[in-house]
């Protein structure tokens, strides 16, 4: 079994250790829907692309859903390799994000990660949501004007993970396919059918940005730069 360094955290189906009940928060901070109401200023904001219209209808159907609070994880995935054992992964700051699996095994995967907190990939309502709880409180707590949160948010290749409450001090392994701003992530559509990826993206005139969405219609392949986006119950 993996060692479990001073300032990581290791979860999983292997181990339901962690190094300590703050630690666990910064990896997993909660995304807090119920701090979000239909009246709160920033969801009056006029959407300017489509960006911006999807996750303003997110939001609010989110809401009319009664949708819980849940976390989601605020750095990105490692492998975990133990001799003569399937391969898994786990959360660790400092080592190569887990790129090169399917999303079907990252849906398996996650399903294994930590049952008794319903874990799972997350998906396209939560990680609006998520980008929703990013605006606010960049509206709220950090005086951006309403029109540039959305934008920064939605429009650009500036991380959600690396704005707001979301904000990680992980460090992760260099280069350019390891750079946390260039690793995609792997999410579930609506209704938790079919994979879609979400996230910044650059290849020639093949711009995408943190709320841009694609769709992986091709079953068992392996995506370029991507990882499963994992989230748990509160």
């Amino acid at each position: 079994m993996k060692k479990q360094t001073e300032n990581g955290l290791i979860l999983g189906s292997n181990s339901q250790k962690i190094t300590s009940t703050t630690r666990f928060d910064e990896i997993f901070p909660i995304v807090n829907i119920e701090d979000i109401s239909l009246n709160d200023k920033f969801l009056r904001h006029r959407p300017k692309t489509p960006n911006q219209t999807r996750i303003r209808r997110d939001i609010i159907t989110a809401k009319k859903r009664h949708m819980e609070n849940f976390r989601a994880a605020a750095i990105l995935p490692s492998f975990y390799k133990v001799k003569d054992e399937p391969i898994t992964f786990y959360y660790n700051d400092g080592e190569e994000p887990a790129v090169g699996m399917t999303p079907e095994w990252w849906e398996q995967e996650a399903k294994k990660f930590k049952p008794n907190m319903n874990s799972r990939l997350g998906n396209i309502l939560e990680y609006d949501v998520f980008l929703g709880a990013v605006i606010k409180r960049l509206v709220e707590k950090e005086n951006y004007s309403i029109k540039k949160a959305w934008e920064i948010t939605c429009d650009s290749q500036l991380n959600a993970g690396n704005l707001g409450p979301f904000k990680t001090k992980g460090k992760h392994a260099k280069g350019r396919i390891f750079e946390y701003e260039h690793i995609r992530r792997i999410i579930k559509g609506y209704g938790n059918k079919g994979f879609i990826m979400v996230g910044n993206y650059t290849e020639g005139k093949n711009v995408k940005y943190t709320a841009s969405i694609e769709e992986m219609n091709l079953s068992n392949t392996v995506y370029l730069r991507t990882v499963g986006w994992v989230v748990l119950d509160v």
